[in-house]
């Protein structure tokens, strides 16, 4: 059935086969577990979810060659594309591409609040400085961000420590 003459769900998940940059000790998102290859959601024939918020998650989905999905995605029906993120390489091109092309926000997911214990569970490849680059480029991209917050063993105190510091 066409997208068009689908009624739209409140929200999907459109999980994508990109690789990750991160190797982080609890994500079960692996390139070969999850997801659509990527060369067939970049397919103008791809069969879009027909949601109001599409969440695209994969490992690293903030790709500018994502550009014409994202497009397709706004130009059906949903009003918002959302981007899952996390504290590995940032590209800031990237980042306005995706916005330029429809972008609506980024999911980014903080695993730990405190330098150590964020590159012991990215195994040295994640970092707050990346994390806060990432969180530079949503804002100057004009991107909403939300955040996720797992709470892992052994990041308990970080994250409430962090609260704390918050205003």
């Amino acid at each position: 059935m066409h997208a068009s003459a689908r009624v739209p769900s409140a929200e999907a998940i459109l999980a994508i086969r990109a690789g990750c940059a991160l190797r982080c000790t609890f994500c079960s998102r692996s390139p070969d577990r999850v997801g659509h290859p990527l060369d067939d959601a970049l397919s103008p024939s791809f069969d879009l979810p027909c949601a109001r918020r599409v969440v695209l998650v994969a490992g690293d989905v903030l790709r500018p060659d994502l550009a014409p999905l994202v497009g397709r995605l706004r130009a059906g029906h949903a009003e918002e594309v959302v981007a899952y993120a996390h504290a590995g390489p940032v590209a800031p091109d990237a980042v306005r591409t995706l916005a330029a092309s429809g972008l609506t926000g980024l999911l980014v997911v903080v695993p730990a609040a405190d330098r150590a214990t964020l590159a012991d569970l990215t195994r040295g490849t994640g970092s707050t400085a990346r994390l806060a680059a990432l969180l530079d480029a949503a804002g100057d991209a004009g991107l909403g961000v939300e955040l996720e917050v797992p709470v892992l063993a052994g990041t308990h105190a970080g994250l409430a420590e962090t609260v704390r510091r918050a205003p």
